[in-house]
Order: structure tokens, then C-alpha cells, then sequence
């Protein structure tokens, strides 16, 4: 009898003693996962972080077009007085060095508009004949801080119909030409772009670029960068 009570709680001990054990694996692998999360918690703290993800707006980009003014009445006022004109930028071309552009406005008044074109006629001039032009068009202020700089301010002229202004771009005609003016970097605004081109050699995409002098109304601006 002693013996079977005996082998008893020898069993008993035993199985006690595997539980404790199991127990104590448990709690070993908990504290092991609550390191390791804290190491990779730690990790993503030092900035091991994942890729973030980006959506792409659904939404088109819409873009805001000018309206072009009514041309008629500025074509007729430049009809009226086209040689008068042709004389006062005749003798302004010889003066100069490089090409001269005019813009003509209607009735002269002034360009003082970034949203709204002012009707006008625009000279190209002191130039082969071949780059001779003379079109219609709207001209309106560009740029943000540069266009209230002073008397020297850069312009914006969309013709009425495609052309090529000067020979830039291979030839290429279009609508839409800027004029640039900044007291302090016209030369360079000039120089990156003929030294990106002369780099690149047309592998990467630069505009074409040249000085020319501009006159309002016949009213000498300066030299600026077409």
C-alpha cells in the first residue's frame, strides 16, 4: 500500500514539474516577442521605416486660359497710321544692334495686366527681311514678383495665328512668346540657356533663346531675352 502511495505522488511531482517547465518556455518566448517588437519598434524609430504610398488624384489638371481681346479695332487704328510707324522704327533699327521688337497697343494704353491681354500689333524688326513680321496679338504681364519690379517687366505676347519669331526654335511657329527682363540676371537667364544647349546638344530639352530690344508704343523698354 505505502509503495502505491508512494509512486503516486512521485507521478504527481512529476507532472508539476512539466508544467512548470512548459510555463517557463511560454514566458521566455513572450519576453522574446516583446524584445524583438521593441528592437523592430526601435528600428522604425531610427528611420527604417516602409515606402510610403501615394495615390494619384482622379481629378484632370485643368489650366485657366486668357481670352484673347477683340483685335479689329487695334488692326484699323495700326492701318491708319502704319507708315508713321514704319519711319519711327526704321530710324530706332539702325541705332541698334541686335533685333527690335515694337508692340503697338490700342489707343496706347499701357500693359498693366497679368490676367488680361491688351489688344496689339507687333513689329519685328531691324532684322533679315526674311524674320520681318508684323501680326496681331494680346500682350499681358508674366511672372509673379518680377512683374512688379519697376518699368522693367517682363511680357507675354499670344499672336492671333501661329508664327516664328526671329528663327528660334528650328523655325518652329507658335502662339504663345515671352519676353524676359530682370535687372539682375538677364545675362544669365540668357547664358544658361545657350550653355544647356551647347551642353546637351539636344538631348535634353532647353528653349532657344536671344537678345532683342523692346519698344511699347514706340517707347524704348530696353534689352530684353526673347
Amino acid at each position: 500500500m505505502f509503495k502505491k502511495i508512494f509512486a503516486v505522488v512521485c507521478a504527481m511531482c512529476m507532472t508539476a514539474a512539466m508544467l512548470s517547465g512548459c510555463s517557463s518556455s511560454e514566458k521566455n518566448d513572450s519576453s522574446k516577442a516583446a524584445t524583438n517588437n521593441t528592437e523592430t519598434s526601435a528600428s522604425a524609430d531610427a528611420g527604417e521605416t516602409t515606402e510610403p504610398v501615394f495615390e494619384m488624384d482622379p481629378a484632370p489638371i485643368t489650366r485657366t486660359e486668357n481670352e484673347m481681346p477683340e483685335l479689329d479695332e487695334v488692326k484699323k487704328q495700326y492701318s491708319g497710321k502704319e507708315t508713321d510707324i514704319a519711319e519711327q522704327l526704321e530710324k530706332l533699327a539702325e541705332s541698334k544692334n541686335v533685333p527690335c521688337i515694337n508692340i503697338t497697343t490700342e489707343d496706347e494704353k499701357p500693359i498693366d495686366s497679368k490676367e488680361r491681354y491688351a489688344a496689339s500689333v507687333i513689329d519685328v524688326f531691324g532684322c533679315g527681311d526674311e524674320f520681318r513680321l508684323t501680326a496681331a496679338g494680346g500682350v499681358k504681364l508674366r511672372g509673379n514678383s518680377s512683374a512688379d519690379q519697376g518699368d522693367e517687366k517682363p511680357y507675354r505676347i499670344k499672336f492671333e495665328e501661329k508664327h516664328n519669331v526671329l528663327g528660334l526654335h528650328g523655325g518652329n511657329e507658335y502662339k504663345s512668346w515671352v519676353l524676359l527682363r530682370s535687372y539682375w540676371n538677364l545675362g544669365t537667364n540668357y547664358t544658361a540657356q545657350k550653355l544647356a544647349k551647347a551642353i546637351f546638344g539636344g538631348k535634353y530639352y532647353n528653349t532657344d533663346v536671344m537678345f532683342v530690344n523692346l519698344c511699347i508704343n514706340g517707347d524704348y523698354k530696353g534689352i530684353y531675352v526673347l
